[in-house]
């Protein structure tokens, strides 16, 4: 039996317009196991590798591009052989060492096509800053991944501003590129944000928490491996941060930061490990953490932990991170943990223990 759907043949599991479009991007994804003609193997493409489709209408909602590309130098993409792709959700082109799109040919091409894409995944690739305008007509888009790219090499970041169009996006990925502070003004726009990630960026000396001030949807934000010192207009601002999860691991953070984040009462996880906490560490300075559930502070230069004296503090904790801990020869000493009655998990590989009993009291 031969269905037409608007116009389109669907004979073979897929729309034949979807299996001609898979064939023409068949020579610039040489790597990606698609017959060079359709007698090759099944015409339903809807059975090819990377490749998914709607039940329902047999039309392409989800193409897997990851690195198939012919070329092993930089190359420019022709956005248009993605046009015919009308019901696409996800597009993948991780990995494929784009440097840009051929004139004229970019991906505002495809804001009238593909209306409802959703996911778009543009990671590990050589796109600089320029390329940012051009994704911001994709109004249906929830999660753009942008990590490892050549972003963050001019000092002008205002392209970041055309994206707060995006009234839908919730996650945004701009991991490993070359990002400074001035990134962090640029993004105040996206008010619909969930999840926000900048981690191996050039993020510097003191964060200006005012910049996350319009981010009233923010969960999650990843921070990690920069060269961070500490927050300023912290205090008194926390109010309208209702964060989770804040990983801020292998920056360059005292103790001193435990007074700045000690009023985010939504936080359920806070990563510290591997900056540079010394000495001896008392976590009833972070008792306004009144929803903690985990804690990671392994790898720092911490030689002693002292507990809450009280019952209230961090009680919600369940996992507390001391691993790897430079203790100067000296072995870690634990002092008072019985207070945290939650506890059920204390990573400590790579210490040496420096007390006889350091869990009394606890119920683990």
């Amino acid at each position: 039996m031969l269905v037409l759907l608007n116009g389109l043949g669907w004979s073979h599991g897929c729309v034949d317009q979807d299996r001609e479009s898979l064939l023409q991007l068949k020579p610039f994804f040489k790597y990606l196991d698609w017959p060079m003609k359709v007698e090759e193997t099944s015409s339903n493409c809807c059975e090819w590798k990377m490749v998914e489709c709607s039940a329902t209408t047999g039309r392409i909602t989800k193409l897997h591009l990851y690195a198939g590309a012919t070329e092993t130098n930089l190359w420019y993409l022709n956005a248009s052989y993605l046009s015919p792709f009308e019901q696409l959700t996800s597009l993948d082109l991780t990995r494929n060492q784009l440097v840009g799109c051929a004139e004229n040919q970019g991906f505002e091409i495809l804001w009238s096509r593909l209306r409802k894409l959703e996911v778009l995944h543009l990671g590990g690739n050589k796109f600089s800053d320029n390329i940012i305008p051009s994704l911001s007509g994709f109004s249906s888009l929830k999660t753009l991944y942008l990590y490892e790219n050549e972003m963050g090499t001019t000092l002008d970041t205002r392209g970041f501003e055309s994206l707060w169009r995006l009234s839908n996006l919730e996650h945004l990925d701009l991991s490993w590129n070359k990002f400074n502070n001035s990134i962090l003004s640029s993004l105040h726009g996206l008010s619909s944000l969930k999840d926000l990630y900048l981690w191996g960026n050039q993020l510097s000396g003191t964060i200006n928490m005012q910049d996350f001030k319009n981010l009233v949807n923010l969960e999650n934000l990843d921070m990690s491996y920069n060269e961070i010192t500490g927050f300023r207009s912290f205090k008194g601002d926390l109010e309208v941060f209702d964060w989770e999860f804040l990983d801020l691991r292998g920056n360059n953070l005292s103790a001193h930061v435990f007074a700045s984040l000690n009023g985010l009462p939504h936080l359920k996880s806070l990563n510290l490990s591997y900056n540079q906490l010394r000495g001896s560490i008392h976590l009833k300075e972070l008792s306004g953490l009144r929803n903690l559930e985990e804690l990671q502070l392994s790898g720092n230069n911490i030689e002693e932990i002292v507990g809450p004296e009280d019952k209230i503090t961090l009680n919600k904790l369940k996992v507390l991170g001391l691993a790897y801990l430079q203790t100067n020869g000296k072995g870690l000493v634990l002092k008072s943990l019985g207070a945290l009655s939650t506890l059920k998990t204390i990573y400590l590989e790579g210490n040496i223990l420096n007390e006889t009993n350091p869990f009394q009291g606890m119920k683990m």
